[in-house]
């Protein structure tokens, strides 16, 4: 997968096999936006795309208040740090 782009919920790749490119746009984005999305990035309203859709439960905690609730990295509170910002080497260049 792509960076994320600034501003764009979403991340891009392309890739290309003989004549045909194949470009893979995964969006988070409200169903009533995805043309405005698609728009947004030059493809044409005429275009045929495949479309997958995961729909998405809104009320469904994130990864991280999940991993927060099940006090799965806890123990890292009581380990030493390893390394502080006097380990940093400047760069020459």
């Amino acid at each position: 997968m792509g960076p994320r782009t600034a501003g764009c919920p979403c991340a891009i790749s392309s890739r290309a096999k003989g004549n045909t490119t194949t470009q893979q746009i995964v969006l988070d984005t409200e169903a009533g936006q995805i043309s405005a999305e698609l728009e947004r990035r030059g493809i044409a309203a005429h275009v045929r795309v495949h479309v997958q859709v995961d729909i998405l439960d809104a009320n469904a905690p994130s990864m991280a208040a999940i991993a927060e609730a099940g006090q799965a990295f806890d123990w890292l509170a009581d380990e030493p740090d390893l390394y502080s910002d006097a380990d940093l080497v400047e760069r020459a260049g």
